[in-house]
């Protein structure tokens, strides 16, 4: 089961994006529910780089449980932050 937690400020603006898991829709290399998690999540980071401007701290750990923890740092810019 993949499980994703969304982690906001007291402002709530998301802080932080924590992806774990594997869908075990299909065998390994030929799960598309996987694919298309992994595909949306590396979407969000690009996302936050070209679009947005902001260079988030990615960590990543497909070996042990599918781990992605995106970890965006706080925006001064009032152009970046209305994207949120």
């Amino acid at each position: 089961m993949i499980r994703v937690k969304i982690f906001h400020n007291n402002d709530n603006n998301i802080v932080k994006i924590e992806m774990r898991g594997h869908a075990d829709a299909g065998e390994y290399g030929s799960d598309i529910v996987c694919s298309a998690v992994s595909a949306l999540s590396i979407s969000i980071v690009n996302g936050l780089e070209s679009v947005v401007g902001i260079h988030p701290k990615v960590t990543s750990d497909n070996l042990n449980g599918g781990l992605m923890i995106v970890d965006i740092p706080a925006v001064s810019n009032h152009d970046q932050k209305n994207y949120g």
